[in-house]
């Protein structure tokens, strides 16, 4: 009986297995370059922009330049002001919305096309400072 249930929902069993993945590949270690960063950790799918992109502005939603070291969040989940800490890419703050940032998304600023063109898309953990 218990076996059917889950079947009935497959999403439990999908998450049930990918835990299992991810404590057999050991994933809960620590990136060497945020061991300092003391945080919250926060998993996010994180796409790239620059100002320098087609139809995108010099200016955040804070008035502040685009540039690196900014992100684009959903305000609900990241509040504008927050500072975090994204491996490979270092310490940003949440000072722009979008309006395909809904969620755990994150769009993390370049200085240039080809910079944000690099990055592409990718699911990250990111760590919230405050």
């Amino acid at each position: 009986m218990r076996q059917q249930r889950i079947w009935k929902q497959p999403w439990k069993l999908l998450t049930v297995g990918l835990f299992a993945v991810l404590l057999l590949l050991g994933s809960t270690q620590v990136p060497a370059e945020a061991e300092e960063a003391e945080g919250r950790v926060m998993y996010v799918t994180a796409t790239a922009y620059s100002a320098l992109d087609p139809g995108n502005s010099p200016y955040t939603a804070t008035g502040t330049r685009v540039r690196h070291g900014v992100i684009a969040v959903d305000p609900s989940v990241i509040p504008l002001g927050t500072h975090v800490f994204i491996p490979d890419y270092g310490e940003a703050v949440a000072e722009d919305i979008g309006w395909g940032i809904q969620g755990a998304m994150i769009d993390v600023a370049f200085d240039t096309h080809e910079e944000a063109l690099m990055f592409g898309r990718q699911e990250l953990e990111i760590y919230i400072m405050d």
